[in-house]
């Protein structure tokens, strides 16, 4: 069994599966998709302002799925909208649909559901600050995608969130809920461009050393080399199968 966290990885302890056959393989993701780029063209793009701030939200159906706590994202925009922010800020909300909603100063826009990869990628590079406010996650992927863009993180430490964020480093990590210390921790990149750029690029460099997609696939292949060599010989050819088989020589 491959899991993507040390958290999932956690939850078999003591369940009568045997250690070996349990593997950590963390999600990966397209680093040359997801990379940083010009801000303004993304804009463009996306039909979004290029004179305000942008907080990305990222999940299919936010609104009516209680696990992603779209209403912390709502509470966290609603104390940006009263605190002094440098300038105006939008949520906006991929994987959603709606009329745009104004909380004080902010604005929240929805970009509609089940986005192409391009599209995503463009809104990762579009925005300032990525928010993901989940009361529960495994491994997400929007979070690494965000990170691969450059993108600063402000999160929920909860699941595997913490094994992929480095607080301080590379984001913030809050409790499930917490709107206010969010909403500060979204406020500081905001109000401090330098120290988003270097969390973000940290966050980059993360990714490129530990959850490039190739490094998902080269762990993958030799997981599947391993659990070959253990079946016995007979059962292998009993079942028309061989080592060779299950990993191919070509890698990405």
């Amino acid at each position: 069994m491959i899991v993507p966290s040390r958290w999932l990885a956690s939850l078999f302890e003591g369940a009568r599966f045997p250690a070996r056959e349990v593997r950590l393989i963390p999600n990966g993701v397209d680093a040359r998709l997801f990379e940083p780029g010009d801000k303004d063209s993304a804009r463009r793009e996306a039909a979004l302002s290029t004179d305000r701030k942008i907080v990305l939200v990222v999940g299919n159906y936010l609104r009516t799925n209680p696990w992603k706590n779209f209403d912390t994202a709502l509470a966290v925009a609603r104390r940006l909208g009263e605190s002094d922010s440098p300038a105006g800020i939008d949520l906006v909300c991929a994987g959603e649909s709606g009329e745009t909603m104004h909380i004080g100063t902010v604005r929240v826009l929805f970009m509609g559901r089940n986005l192409s990869r391009a599209a995503m990628a463009n809104l990762y590079r579009a925005s300032d600050v990525f928010l993901h406010p989940s009361r529960a996650d495994t491994f997400p992927i929007s979070v690494l995608e965000a990170m691969s863009a450059g993108l600063p993180i402000v999160a929920s430490c909860v699941g595997g969130v913490p094994e992929q964020v480095v607080e301080g480093q590379t984001g913030f990590l809050l409790r499930p809920g917490d709107s206010a210390g969010m909403a500060a921790a979204v406020h500081s990149l905001l109000s401090d461009a330098a120290k988003a750029e270097r969390l973000g690029a940290a966050g980059r460099a993360r990714v490129l050393e530990f959850f490039r997609f190739e490094v998902q696939v080269e762990a993958t292949i030799d997981f599947l080399r391993e659990v070959a060599a253990r079946r016995p010989h007979d059962q292998r050819h009993e079942a028309g199968e061989s080592t060779a088989s299950l990993a191919p020589d070509a890698r990405s």
